[in-house]
């Protein structure tokens, strides 16, 4: 978004028609990147969406370790 501000300032307020033309076209191609990355991600993202699915159980229904392992004393 910086990069943007900064640019339009030198578009409009170049020192001559040759700089302001280099800005545009500075401008111009980081917009134009920019859009095609996006429309990459959106088109990757809609091929491959991400399932989340959740399930609820009982604290019960949880497998317990039948072994522990470890000394028996507090760490001091």
């Amino acid at each position: 978004m910086f990069f943007l501000l900064f640019s339009f300032r030198y578009i409009i307020d170049g020192r001559n028609k040759f700089e302001r033309s280099v800005w545009a076209t500075v401008l111009s191609a980081a917009v134009a990147y920019t859009s095609i990355l996006i429309r990459q991600s959106l088109d990757e993202a809609s091929a491959n969406p991400i399932v989340t699915s959740t399930e609820s159980i009982s604290v019960q229904e949880l497998p317990f370790p039948a072994v522990t392992i470890g000394h028996g004393k507090k760490n001091r």
